[in-house]
């Protein structure tokens, strides 16, 4: 059995753009997490939140991990949120039931740009994380 966790449309207000002009503004990326277990976590057979992944602590880490940076595309911001990530879901003190059963890590990231007929642009990131 394959489970996954998503955490879908995590909007963060970020400083993103090619030139120094646009990054003074703050941006509205999207996420898309998608967390894979090796096994079914602990809680699905406990109903123990302690022994589930806190999704709003894993968000709170994410807006941190943003405030105060400054990114010039979404693919090196994807690439240093997934980086992020995988050492935050290796922590142990996360959640006793996670850190050693994450199997697998995709990050999509979604940005409206401001190009005529282009509805968004969309950089997803996968890997294995064992």
């Amino acid at each position: 059995m394959q489970t996954c966790l998503s955490l879908k449309d995590l909007t963060l207000k970020i400083h993103l753009g090619v030139t120094a002009v646009e990054q003074q503004q703050l941006q509205a990326v999207v996420v898309d997490i998608d967390i894979f277990f090796k096994s079914p976590p602990q809680a699905c057979i406990t109903d123990d939140l302690h022994q589930a992944l806190c999704y709003d602590d894993l968000a709170q880490k994410i807006a941190a991990f943003c405030a105060g940076k400054s990114f010039h595309l979404i693919e090196y911001f994807g690439y240093q949120l997934f980086d992020f990530l995988k050492n935050v879901l290796s922590l142990p003190s996360l959640t006793k039931a996670t850190a050693t059963n994450v199997a697998m890590l995709s990050v999509g990231i979604k940005k409206t740009p401001p190009i005529a007929n282009l509805g968004r642009a969309i950089f997803t990131l996968n890997g294995d994380l064992c």
